[in-house]
């Protein structure tokens, strides 16, 4: 079984660099102020700063100090950080007075003072930060369960203790019964949950029955991907099938839960880590290329066909099908046959406009999208509001890649799935490779197809027209 890590371990990871930063500042620091300002650390030094880190490492993680549920408690982070704090000066005083190293005590104490104070005071303010745009609403994750079993109870409980993840549980969907203490959670039956979810706008779906069927979780699962609902479903002993599968596994106390399938953007720390580089891409690009290379286009465009404009803006349905303006260099004479996909040798797309379709130079201008947050630079091509509406009645999980922001560039465009549709299995290939790139995700996978895109530019694509 493949595992995909829950997300909380990427911000640990985040929290142990910046310790490492603190540490790295603090003794430098002293070492500048109270042992010598001109020179760089000598042999002892050097590796006292060496066994000072990998000493620190060990005691936090020895102490659990980054286990971000513990963390996220001021009062188990201050315990937790205490015992570090107190095991981590045990050892250092010990390897300097005992191993005759060289090093002044008054330094070990200066050091120590200062990382104790910075530590502390970066996770007290991190934690109330996250606490308080949790609490202000702003990103809440609204949650259901299904059943008010012990594992359903637990998961309630679990979203109860930790609002400040941002769950925000909206109920139970359940039999009443006489004897159960949780009655006025329970919204409805599970017939009613469909309603409930479009109604509610509901982002998450946790199945906890004893007994689920699986017609039922297909029925839910394509409920779900309709409605851009992620599905969970709690493991027992009916259902240990889902961890033989390559799917996202996540632990909530003591209860593990999977989706139907992997998941990786699903996290809202992938979602960050992607939309940071799509920023920093994006503003690479529009800064170093865009300001010399959109005159000579915007030129050739109007030379060309001076009547029209430069930039062609068509409403394209996006991430959950919110639609936006997709901005491109026009490559056509202006028609009335927008929604009308461009076909080998057409007689709307101009001289110049044919180059840029060919060199994708067209969809230059959609790293302002990129900017926006309308488009990411690797994701499902946008396709029109037209092809929405055919083919999400007729190719199964044609909505599911709408969970994404679509992308200039995608996995099916590099696999050879670009153009012209003119019969309903490219589409359904285009699909396939969507899901694959949403399931496979990474920024390591982004940065390969992006270098596959670039190459396929300069060898030439048979259905770029």
């Amino acid at each position: 079984m493949k595992k995909l890590l829950p997300t909380f371990n990427f911000v640990a990871f985040l929290l142990v660099i910046i310790d490492v930063c603190l540490i790295d500042f603090s003794l430098r620091l002293i070492y500048y102020w109270l042992v010598n300002p001109d020179i760089s650390f000598d042999d002892r030094y050097s590796t006292f700063y060496t066994i000072f880190c990998a000493t620190w490492l060990v005691s936090t993680l020895f102490n659990r100090a980054y286990q971000i549920e513990r963390f996220m408690e001021v009062n188990t982070m201050a315990k937790d950080l205490m015992l570090t704090y107190g095991f981590h000066l045990l050892i250092m005083i010990i390897y300097v007075m005992n191993l005759s190293v060289g090093i002044h005590v008054g330094y070990v104490v200066a050091v120590y003072a200062l990382v104790s104070c910075l530590t502390f005071v970066f996770r007290f303010l991190y934690i109330n930060f996250v606490k308080y745009y949790k609490q202000s609403g702003i990103n809440d994750t609204k949650v259901i369960i299904l059943g008010t079993t012990p594992a359903g109870i637990t998961l309630y409980n679990y979203f109860n203790s930790y609002k400040s993840f941002g769950y925000k549980f909206m109920g139970f969907f359940d039999q009443k019964t006489r004897n159960n203490p949780y009655n006025h959670l329970i919204r409805g039956g599970i017939e009613d949950v469909q309603i409930y979810c479009k109604k509610e706008n509901i982002d998450e779906i946790y199945v906890a029955l004893d007994q689920p069927s699986p017609e039922f979780i297909e029925e839910l699962q394509k409920f779900a991907d309709a409605n851009f609902i992620y599905l969970r479903i709690v493991v027992n002993e009916n259902n240990k099938k889902y961890l033989d599968e390559n799917v996202n596994v996540f632990v909530f106390d003591i209860i593990k839960v999977v989706s139907v399938r992997r998941e990786p953007l699903s996290s809202k720390v992938n979602q960050i880590l992607k939309r940071a580089f799509d920023i920093v891409f994006s503003f690479m690009v529009i800064s170093l290329i865009f300001p010399w290379l959109f005159p000579i286009i915007a030129l050739c465009i109007k030379i060309e066909d001076p009547a029209g404009p430069i930039f062609f803006v068509q409403k394209r349905p996006g991430r959950k099908n919110k639609p936006f303006g997709c901005y491109k260099f026009r490559s056509m004479r202006v028609n009335t046959q927008t929604e009308q996909q461009a076909t080998r040798g057409d007689n709307r797309i101009t001289k110049v406009g044919a180059f840029l379709r060919k060199t994708s130079l067209d969809e230059l201008p959609q790293f302002f999208n990129v900017l926006l947050g309308d488009m990411s630079v690797v994701g499902p091509r946008p396709n029109m509001q037209k092809q929405l509406e055919e083919y999400s009645k007729t190719i199964n999980n044609y909505q599911f890649r709408h969970f994404v922001t679509p992308g200039i560039t995608g996995y099916a465009q590099v696999s050879g799935f670009r153009g012209e549709t003119k019969e309903q299995y490219l589409m359904e290939k285009r699909v396939e490779y969507d899901v694959k790139y949403m399931e496979k995700w990474s920024l390591l996978f982004d940065l390969k197809i992006i270098f596959l895109t670039v190459w396929n530019v300069i060898k030439g694509e048979e259905n770029a027209y």
